[in-house]
C-alpha cells in the first residue's frame, strides 16, 4: 500500500485514511460512488458505496465526498461518546480524492464563496449539485464549530489511476455501483416496455 505522506506514527493519535471516487456511464447516465475507510492501527478496511440511475460523474464524485464527511462525523461522534473524548479529539482523518472539481472547490474556498453568494457562481448561474454542496457545507460548519475538539481532517487531491491503492479501491467500489445502477436501469426500462 502506498504510504500517506502526512500520516503520523504517534500511536496516541489514531489515524484513518479515506479515499473517495465516483463513476458514471454516459455522463449523464447510471453512476456510482465509493468510499474506502482504512484504520491504520488495526489494518482494517471498510467500503461504502451507492448508485443512482441517472446522474453525472461530478455528482457522484461529490456524493462520495459528502458520504465520506458524514462517515467521519459518525465515526468521530461514536468514538467521542462511546470511548475517550481525548482519544477522539486526537483522531486524524486523511482524505484523498482524484476529483479536482470537489477538492479544489473545498480547498480554494469556492464552496464557501458560493454559499455567501446565495449559491450562485460569478456569472450568476446557480451552482450545480446544489443539494449536495449545501449538505457538505453544513458538515464543515459543524466541524469548524468544534474547533480543536473536532476531527482533524486533511484533504488531498491525488492523481487517479496512478497506482495509489486507496484510490484504486475507491474506484472499484464506485465502478461496482455504477454497474449495479446500469443493471437496475436495464431492468426498469425492460419492465416499462413490457407494461
Amino acid at each position: 500500500m502506498q504510504e500517506w505522506t502526512e500520516v503520523t506514527e504517534d500511536m496516541s493519535r489514531k489515524t484513518y485514511i479515506l479515499s473517495t471516487d465516483g463513476a458514471c456511464s454516459g455522463n449523464p447516465g447510471p453512476g456510482g460512488w465509493g468510499v474506502v475507510f482504512y484504520d491504520k492501527q488495526n489494518g482494517k478496511f471498510n467500503t461504502f458505496g451507492g448508485e443512482e440511475l441517472h446522474t453525472t460523474n461530478n455528482r457522484m464524485e461529490l456524493m462520495a465526498m459528502l458520504r465520506c464527511y458524514q462517515l467521519i462525523m459518525k465515526h468521530f461522534t461514536s468514538s467521542f461518546i462511546g470511548g475517550s473524548a481525548v482519544r477522539a479529539a486526537k483522531a486524524k482523518y486523511n482524505v484523498m480524492s482524484d476529483s479536482s472539481y470537489v477538492v479544489s472547490s473545498i480547498l480554494s474556498g469556492n464552496m464557501m464563496q458560493w454559499r455567501r453568494n446565495d449559491w450562485k457562481l460569478r456569472n450568476g448561474n446557480e451552482v450545480k449539485n446544489l443539494d449536495l454542496w449545501e449538505q457538505l457545507s453544513e458538515i464543515l460548519d459543524c466541524i469548524n464549530l468544534l474547533g480543536g475538539n473536532g476531527p482533524k481532517i486533511h484533504l488531498k487531491l491525488v492523481k487517479g489511476h496512478s497506482g495509489n491503492t486507496m484510490n484504486e479501491l475507491a474506484d472499484m467500489e464506485a465502478v461496482m455501483h455504477r454497474v449495479m445502477a446500469a443493471e437496475l436501469l436495464k431492468k426498469k426500462q425492460s419492465s416499462e416496455i413490457g407494461a
